[in-house]
């Protein structure tokens, strides 16, 4: 079997099945099946492994929030990246970390806890976008329950996945009976 009829084989079970993650890795099974050379192996491999390592990137992006740990936090980063938070764009490392504090020290807490995501990924590049649910209480104890997305793009540097662009913006901002203002995507 050629590689174009095994994508074509793969994206027809993708459509006949509809759930991408599980797909993904019994796509992966059916490639690895269909396939004894090497090389089709890698790609697989390939991929497998920069989807783990993007969710990873997340993974380390929200435990440095959860730990107010700058230096974890900013070293997510791309040297030239551009942050977008609701719509003040800052680019630079130096910028983002500096509003990222400026941020933070607004918090008496704040826990972030991503859910979905999904990836478009072409070499060292990719794109992608993450669901987030925040809970936050600023000094004087008002406690606010957020929903919101962030629209990304990665760039793998030296082998690992970085953040060159962030975009956020709230779904929903408010009290945990959903009372506040919720703003469709």
């Amino acid at each position: 079997m050629t590689m174009p009829a095994c994508k074509r084989m793969v994206t027809a079970r993708l459509i006949k099945k509809q759930s991408r993650l599980f797909l993904f890795w019994a796509a992966g099974a059916t490639v690895a099946a269909s396939f004894s050379l090497p090389e089709h192996q890698g790609l697989l491999m390939n991929a497998i492994a920069d989807e783990i390592a993007l969710r990873n990137l997340m993974a380390r992006y929200c435990d440095a929030v959860n730990r107010v740990d700058a230096n974890a936090w900013i070293a997510t980063w791309a040297e030239d990246a551009i942050w977008n938070l609701l719509g003040n764009p800052v680019s630079g490392k130096d910028h983002i970390l500096a509003l990222w504090k400026q941020m933070m020290g607004s918090f008496e807490f704040a826990l972030m806890m991503p859910s979905s995501c999904l990836f478009d990924i072409s070499g060292d590049s990719a794109s992608g976008h993450w669901y987030l649910h925040e809970y936050t209480r600023d000094p004087e104890g008002n406690s606010s329950n957020v929903l919101s997305r962030y629209n990304d793009t990665y760039e793998k540097v030296d082998g690992e996945w970085l953040f060159t662009s962030r975009d956020y913006c709230f779904i929903y901002n408010g009290p945990s009976d959903l009372s506040g203002t919720y703003t469709p995507l």
